[in-house]
């Protein structure tokens, strides 16, 4: 009974240490600044395995600032052709052949710096 009681102590801690490592990796794709250079539109590919789709982040930035949760404004997977342009320094477009789109909003402003800035996204299938 002393014997079952250790395993079983030592199957939970084992488990416990499971799932604490994030076993996704993100990499930038790409970063596009604006007209003016004071915000970056950035494309962040979020790899978590085989049995996942690559998902894909585009994040709207001020220029000093690093990609977050925070500053998602577009978040899909099965997605090809992801890219973005700027139409001016006040409208982003995102544009994509193919996703699956979880999250998408369609204004962004800055934390800092100016509060009444508002960059409009818009997000356009290619195939339209």
């Amino acid at each position: 009974m002393k014997a079952r009681s250790y395993f079983l102590l030592l199957f939970v801690s084992l488990l416990s240490g499971c799932g604490v490592e994030d076993l996704c990796s993100s990499s930038v794709t790409s970063t596009l600044a604006s007209p003016s250079g004071e915000t970056k539109a950035v494309i962040v590919q979020r790899d978590c395995g085989a049995t996942t789709s690559m998902a894909y982040y585009v994040h709207l930035i001020s220029a000093n600032e690093e990609p977050s949760d925070e500053n998602s404004v577009f978040n899909s997977d099965k997605t090809e052709g992801i890219s973005t342009s700027w139409r001016n320094d006040t409208t982003l477009v995102i544009s994509y052949k193919k996703a699956r789109i979880f999250n998408f909003t369609n204004f962004w402003q800055p934390k800092t710096g100016n509060p009444n800035k508002e960059i409009r996204v818009l997000e356009i299938s290619k195939d339209q």
